[in-house]
């Protein structure tokens, strides 16, 4: 097959703004203070997560991208809009009344001791919102395709969701959503459609649906939310793809699991620029597993690289 090529797409990612830290030691003894281990800090990492990564995985691919999302103004915000403006993505970042999402994690020897969050869940002002609805009127004509990142902290709700959704059919830009929240009605036609196995159970629990029958199921939820199409992330299983007229269970690339944490992001990310490239929406699956398979071998939020992706398609010979 010819080399993937995404530099002439242009996509826009709209959706919760997380700021990742990592703090990174050995663990040597047990603290006399209560029975958790010390950590000796050796390096420390700070990345974009949430909707920050997803635009960065497809900045990694070579696509130009744009990121819209609130963040507080704080220390963190500022940090997280410099670290985004350093990987060259562009960013139009509403500041807001919350703190900026930070999720801190520490880590000892490989494994995550602890995680501290800080968020608050305050909705958007009007002011907020109005902004918000100003930047996107004028964003989703200049780009190809449309991503909704939601992490369920507050930017996307039912009024911006049906806002995107709207405007982008207007202009005939495709719109992909990556779902945290339950009420699924937020995201009734949308193009595709990327659920993890824990929250198409959960959607099959609420409409009394067997969440075993994946096939059967994920259609009657594919035309009651009215999308084109349904994929199913099955972790170690694969991917289950379902369209109007037709289903695909792409297995899984097997590799060395050292960190499932963004992988959610890459998946959505390289079908943003595979679909970008007007590339079948099978052929677009099949590619986003790989990446999939080579983002879990890495730690903590790490994006993929194209000439990562262009190798391991090439080897697999898809």
């Amino acid at each position: 097959m010819s080399k993937l090529n995404f530099s002439k797409v242009k996509i826009l990612v709209v959706g919760d703004l997380i700021l990742d830290k990592y703090y990174h030691g050995s663990v040597s003894r047990i603290s006399p203070e209560a029975p958790v281990p010390v950590i000796l800090k050796q390096y420390e990492k700070t990345v974009p997560g949430g909707a920050g990564n997803v635009a960065n995985n497809i900045k990694k691919l070579g696509a130009a991208v744009s990121l819209v999302g609130i963040a507080g103004n704080d220390p963190n915000g500022w940090l997280l809009s410099s670290l985004l403006k350093e990987e060259g993505i562009e960013t139009n970042m509403i500041t807001g009344g919350n703190p900026t999402v930070t999720k801190t994690r520490i880590i000892g020897e490989h494994q995550q001791i602890c995680r501290l969050d800080v968020e608050k869940d305050k909705p958007p002002s009007e002011e907020e919102k109005k902004q918000l609805s100003e930047i996107l009127e004028t964003m989703i004509p200049r780009h190809d395709l449309v991503v909704i990142s939601d992490y369920d902290k507050g930017l996307i709700n039912t009024e911006t969701s049906a806002y995107i959704i709207k405007e982008s059919k207007k202009h005939n830009k495709q719109v992909i959503i990556d779902p945290k929240k339950k009420n699924w009605n937020l995201y009734s036609g949308a193009h595709l459609l990327t659920p993890n196995l824990k929250e198409f159970n959960e959607i099959c629990h609420r409409l009394q649906l067997n969440e075993a029958e994946l096939v059967s199921s994920g259609q009657v939820i594919r035309e009651k939310y009215n999308l084109d199409n349904l994929l199913i992330t099955l972790s170690d299983k694969g991917m289950m793809l379902i369209t109007e007229k037709e289903d695909f269970h792409i297995k899984t690339v097997k590799k060395e699991v050292f960190d499932v944490s963004g992988a959610g992001d890459t998946v959505i990310a390289t079908l943003a620029a595979c679909l970008s490239c007007d590339l079948d929406i099978k052929r677009a699956v099949e590619i986003a597993n790989i990446a999939a398979g080579i983002v879990v071998g890495k730690f903590g939020t790490a994006p993929i690289t194209l000439v990562e992706l262009q190798n391991a398609v090439l080897s697999f010979k898809i």
